[in-house]
């Protein structure tokens, strides 16, 4: 498992309280997302979303009195232009052209 540093990464903006579809089809309401900067490393960007999703995620049409879970997605990106100017004209946060990314999630199984 990957051990990240937490103490060399810095909170970047706020709250996105719309993150838009993370989870696809196995999300169940609203995602949501905040960014980290590196101090060290120019460009590396953290980007935590948080979606709830019905049952646990193994079946895609869970039965309607399953629980509700959280479920998160980590994605890495090394950006030229950390600021986002393109999405930030369309209202939505998402990696510009200029970022590679990977992304992580992790189910609540």
């Amino acid at each position: 498992m990957e051990v990240i540093d937490a103490s060399m990464w810095v909170e970047k903006g706020e709250l996105f309280e719309d993150a838009g579809d993370v989870g696809g089809d196995i999300q169940v309401g609203k995602a949501f997302d905040r960014r980290w900067v590196h101090r060290e490393l120019p460009g590396r960007v953290l980007t935590i979303a948080a979606y709830p999703i019905q049952g646990d995620g193994s079946t895609p049409m869970p039965p309607e009195d399953a629980p509700v879970h959280v479920q998160w997605q980590i994605q890495k990106t090394i950006c030229t232009d950390i600021e986002d100017r393109a999405a930030r004209s369309s209202g939505r946060r998402s990696p510009t052209p200029t970022c590679r990314s990977g992304t992580r999630g992790r189910s609540p199984r």
